[in-house]
């Protein structure tokens, strides 16, 4: 029987762990082409000109979806990506692309267009719950983890079959108990519950990253798509471990910010806000330099 964990291969496997500044300008994961993957992107100095048409896009952006309004910004800041040139292709166009590759893919993409507009340095305040001193810094975008796909392993092994749910969920009608889990697209970001407010309520994100996921179960033919019904019946025990399986089968950047509060020595962790207003601003002035 073969060996499931060959020695060459960490635990992580078919992902590897680095950082952004240890990575380099190419995509975690990029599209398959004659046994190897093509991981080239290659994007606009941002100038004012950019900055123009992007101030355009988000003035018409009133009720815009968060994936839709992101993959229009890249639109404008991408030259090439994969096989695909940007240079004239229609908006319509360039937000398919984007739609039908890799969150990670996309995602990091976006962290190295701020990382060159403004450099890496990306502001924080933290409170610490136990002491409850107020931690503000700068962190440094190049430290942040990325999970890369390896170059040896197929999009399949980002796959999850079989997953045990403990409480199970109702799917067409029925309780199942046993779903697959598939590699999360751009397009999931691409909904209206995405939008407005919306964007920073933690619970519609999760739901968002689950639906998008499960693209199969027990006992049903072909592809997967839950309904708002249906999504709803997963336990709190379920959606936590299911959360977990995800993370651990996602490639791209980890936005979390890692500090270790001045008063108590706790390690604290904050979620980046990749927002466009915070993400873009300069962290010169976000802050608080002179």
């Amino acid at each position: 029987m073969e060996n499931p964990n060959p020695p060459n291969r960490s635990e992580t496997w078919p992902l590897i762990k680095t950082t952004i500044g240890e990575y380099g300008q190419q995509l975690p994961i990029g599209f398959r082409e004659s046994g190897s993957y093509n991981r080239h992107f290659a994007l606009r100095a941002f100038r004012f000109a950019e900055e123009e048409v992007i101030g355009e896009i988000r003035a018409k952006a009133k009720g815009i979806t968060l994936g839709r309004l992101v993959a229009e910004i890249l639109g404008v800041l991408i030259k090439e990506v994969g096989p695909y040139d940007f240079g004239s292709m229609k908006t319509l166009d360039k937000v398919s692309i984007l739609n039908g590759m890799h969150y990670g893919d996309v995602m990091y993409m976006y962290l190295w267009a701020r990382l060159e507009a403004i450099g890496p340095e990306v502001p924080f305040v933290l409170d610490c719950p136990l002491c409850r001193t107020r931690n503000r810094g700068v962190g440094d975008m190049n430290d942040l983890d990325v999970t890369v796909l390896d170059e040896e392993a197929g999009e399949e092994e980002l796959r999850v079959i079989g997953h045990e749910l403990k409480h199970g969920m109702t799917i067409r009608g029925e309780a199942r108990h046993r779903i697959s889990i598939g590699p999360m697209r751009w397009a999931a970001l691409d909904t209206r519950r995405l939008s407005g407010s919306s964007v920073l309520n933690d619970a519609v994100r999760e739901i968002t990253v689950i639906r998008s996921s499960i693209d199969g179960a027990e006992g049903v033919e072909g592809s997967l798509v839950l309904s708002d019904t249906e999504i709803r019946t997963i336990s709190k025990y379920d959606k936590e471990q299911l959360h977990a399986v995800i993370n651990d089968k996602m490639a791209g950047p980890i936005l979390i910010i890692e500090h270790v509060c001045e008063g108590c020595g706790e390690t604290l962790y904050q979620v980046m806000d990749w927002t466009y207003d915070s993400f873009f601003r300069s962290s010169r002035f976000a802050a608080g330099k002179n």
